[in-house]
């Protein structure tokens, strides 16, 4: 009646929790065109009920996870999106394939290894940790699974090397892959952490390595056991805790002592590793998010930032 009265969906079969706690990035309820009683929730997976919405059971096996739109080329054959790209069923739902072969991903962070110079690593957007080149562009090797960030490499060491996914959860080896380790020991777990958490290993020293959730963090060894070395960089829990974290780090390649820190703020910080001094950067600034630091590798005295306003509306 055009919404003049409503009545609650029983939802018989529907797993509550199938959106995992962020419906707000699938938002989609699909209708088949050609059949009012056949209807799909998208998210993590996807929810189907082909009586009306009485009932409901999984509605798509095989697709990669994470739901985003359905669409309906006849009653029974249909196109679905996914993070890992675009699906078509041609048997009302019962079998999937890949529609397309594009050998393309979105990465977070690149990477660069010197023992094996011929490979480009990068952290990719839901698709993990993979490696490759233009040879096989369309086969790179899955190393790591999550969401990929940061790869990071032990200069002299092949055997030592670190993979990261979402929420700074680090991970290294010393065996050359056979074995990983959580290399996470002294990180506080209530820190507001990024999403793509920063991780670097100092060019100085490999057994130094740095990262940040709201604070400055070092770790030593291998496995790095971490302390914090800073106060809270941002401005504090002001409106939610991944709002409010270190989203850039770098460390000058000419000065072991200087660390640039920058935030999703709009904070840009200059920490003095020997003395724990920190000086504040933004003058001159936009009160944006920073969305990476960089020392320079000629002048101790020289940074640059860049900035993004995309989160503010702001596409100037």
């Amino acid at each position: 009646d055009g919404g003049l009265s409503w009545e609650q969906n029983p939802g018989v079969g529907l797993d509550s929790g199938f959106q995992s706690d962020f419906a707000w990035y699938f938002g989609k309820v699909r209708i088949n065109p050609f059949n009012a009683q056949d209807i799909w929730i998208l998210g993590v997976n996807t929810y189907r009920s082909q009586d009306g919405g009485q009932t409901w059971a999984l509605g798509v096996d095989g697709p990669h996870v994470d739901h985003h739109d359905l669409a309906f080329l006849s009653a029974t054959q249909f196109l679905l999106g996914t993070d890992g790209g675009l699906y078509r069923s041609n048997d009302n739902g019962q079998n999937w394939e890949r529609a397309e072969n594009i050998p393309a991903t979105q990465f977070y962070r690149v990477a660069y290894n010197p023992h094996n110079p011929e490979n480009y690593y990068g952290g990719a957007q839901d698709n993990g940790t993979v490696a490759g080149n233009a040879a096989q562009a369309n086969a790179w090797q899955w190393l790591y699974g999550g969401d990929g960030f940061q790869a990071v490499f032990h200069p002299n060491d092949p055997n030592i090397y670190y993979y990261e996914s979402q929420n700074g959860y680090i991970y290294g080896t010393l065996d050359g892959g056979f074995n990983f380790d959580f290399a996470t020991e002294g990180l506080v777990a209530a820190d507001r952490r990024h999403w793509d958490m920063q991780y670097l290993i100092s060019h100085h020293d490999p057994e130094v390595h740095y990262t940040g959730t709201y604070r400055l963090y070092s770790g030593f060894g291998h496995l790095p056991s971490w302390f914090p070395i800073t106060e809270d960089l941002t401005d504090g829990l002001v409106f939610a805790p991944r709002f409010h974290t270190i989203s850039a780090l770098d460390e000058s390649p000419l000065d072991p002592y200087q660390v640039y820190v920058g935030t999703t703020d709009g904070n840009v910080w200059l920490v003095n590793i020997n003395t724990q001094e920190t000086t504040n950067l933004n003058t001159g600034l936009p009160d944006r998010y920073v969305s990476s630091v960089k020392a320079s590798p000629t002048n101790p005295d020289r940074v640059f930032v860049s900035q993004t306003g995309y989160r503010d509306n702001d596409f100037t």
